[in-house]
């Protein structure tokens, strides 16, 4: 809305489309805010519903709400059905370095407890994608550019990027979540899971560029062959 230079040409479609298969309304910002804007200045909102296994009709109501209040267009699909096949018993050591990289994930914003469900829910359907898809989804979480998006919400990566806190915190559910009674015992513990990603991120890197460095995702899906079978018996 505020960087891109939209067309001033009265008879220009000027359209933004919004994907999702949850709830509209999650994040910093909320959608109500912004809606009359773009209104006021003819843009329209396009919504795309992907429903879910289950899907909730409030979820979908949502989506149709935001493309009628800016006169865009409402449309519902479902996912394509998965085709990958489920992991042998010895690639379970990479789903268990992932699991121990998101043990170290503490989240932090408003919608702390939907974006931790987004994260497993996203592991879920990795896996269902096949061990490929899975190993280069794994190597990249320890990039910077994954750091970078997850810092939005993620605790542990904002410290790291940033060497501070945030000043918003939602100490309410971390206290929940990591069973902690103090602002300063949330603090101490985003300190200590810190050095755990660090360690858990170079022995992730170091097996996946202990052959030599990844130039693309496709290197990654032929070393994960490679680290399955030199460290998936241990």
């Amino acid at each position: 809305l505020r960087d891109m230079q939209w067309s001033r040409d009265p008879g220009a479609v000027r359209r933004v489309y919004l994907i999702g298969n949850g709830s509209a309304y999650t994040g910093p910002v909320s959608l109500e805010d912004v809606l009359e804007t773009y209104a006021g200045r003819d843009i329209s909102v396009s919504a795309i519903y992907v429903a879910p296994e289950k899907p909730r009709n409030r979820d979908e109501a949502s989506y149709r709400k935001i493309a009628e209040k800016t006169g865009g267009r409402f449309f519902k699909t479902v996912p394509a059905t998965g085709t990958g096949r489920p992991f042998r018993y010895e690639e379970r050591f990479i789903a268990n370095m992932n699991s121990a990289l998101s043990s170290t994930m503490m989240y932090y914003t408003r919608d702390a407890k939907q974006r931790k469900k987004y994260t497993v829910m996203t592991d879920q359907h990795m896996l269902q994608a096949g061990a490929e898809a899975f190993c280069a989804r794994l190597y990249y979480r320890t990039t910077t550019p994954y750091m970078t998006a997850a810092a939005t919400y993620d605790l542990v990566s904002y410290y790291l990027l940033y060497n501070k806190f945030p000043d918003r915190i939602n100490f309410e559910f971390l206290f929940a979540e990591e069973d902690l009674f103090s602002r300063q015992a949330v603090l101490d513990q985003v300190r200590r899971k810190a050095l755990a990603r660090l360690r858990l991120s170079d022995e992730i890197s170091y097996l996946f560029t202990s052959v030599r460095p990844l130039d693309s995702p496709a290197d990654a899906n032929r070393l994960c062959g490679f680290v399955l079978a030199t460290h998936g018996s241990r």
